[in-house]
């Protein structure tokens, strides 16, 4: 007979990690705007915003309609031509060159996990040199203490979920990246699967890294050098 922490256990690891992915992401995302926001707030006047490796531009877009003011940029390599669009100016960027520019507030959202490792550093030394001094930037990426989950379903299905390349942090790894490429840390965020009152956060008998699981987390850094 199995036990009712095994039916539980049993649930958990059949059910599809979709919706707490994309919960998780959600989370984050809230969080990565509200950080920015505030920083915008406490320096006022017409900053340079720049979303690194923008995608659809969505998250950019909607920093610019709640603070107008500010000049808004998205860099993206999948970019066709130069457009401005709800207020802000998109073009292509190969995320890996030089850049020239200074900006008050950069994001970089989910990117460093799909850049080989001396790549990484590279980006980095690009966006320290983008920045303004003083200047914030904001970086979400996906968590390898998430990696776990990730094995499991290797094992289940046959199949690896991320590509090869992917670059996967710690929390403590990206911060001392971060510490040693000219970036001090201000604040770390990770996204809980399972927030509040979420049924399994209830069940005592549960180890804390099933209902504790992050699947990506924030970063906020402030340059610290030129």
């Amino acid at each position: 007979m199995v036990s009712p922490s095994n039916k539980v256990k049993e649930k958990i690891y059949d059910f599809d990690d979709t919706e707490r992915v994309v919960e998780s992401t959600k989370y984050i995302k809230e969080q990565m705007k509200k950080i920015v926001l505030d920083e915008i707030d406490k320096k006022g006047g017409k900053l340079k915003v720049l979303d690194s490796g923008c995608g659809t531009g969505e998250d950019i877009i909607d920093i610019k309609r709640q603070a107008q003011t500010i000049d808004a940029y998205g860099e993206d390599i999948h970019i066709k031509k130069s457009i401005k669009f709800r207020g802000c100016s998109f073009r292509k960027s190969n995320i890996e060159r030089d850049f020239n520019g200074l900006y008050d507030i950069i994001i970089s959202s989910e990117v460093i996990h799909c850049l080989l490792g001396k790549k990484v550093k590279r980006y980095l030394k690009n966006l320290n040199e983008m920045l303004k001094p003083d200047g914030l930037l904001v970086i979400t990426t996906f968590n390898r203490e998430y990696l776990w989950k990730t094995l499991y379903r290797m094992i289940k299905k046959g199949e690896s979920q991320y590509h090869s390349t992917h670059i996967i942090f710690t929390t403590e790894e990206l911060r001392d990246f971060l510490q040693q490429n000219g970036f001090k840390v201000e604040k770390i965020i990770g996204g809980r699967f399972l927030h509040g009152n979420h049924f399994f956060n209830k069940l005592d008998f549960l180890p804390k890294s099933l209902t504790n699981v992050r699947h990506n987390f924030l970063v906020s850094a402030r340059k610290v050098r030129g």
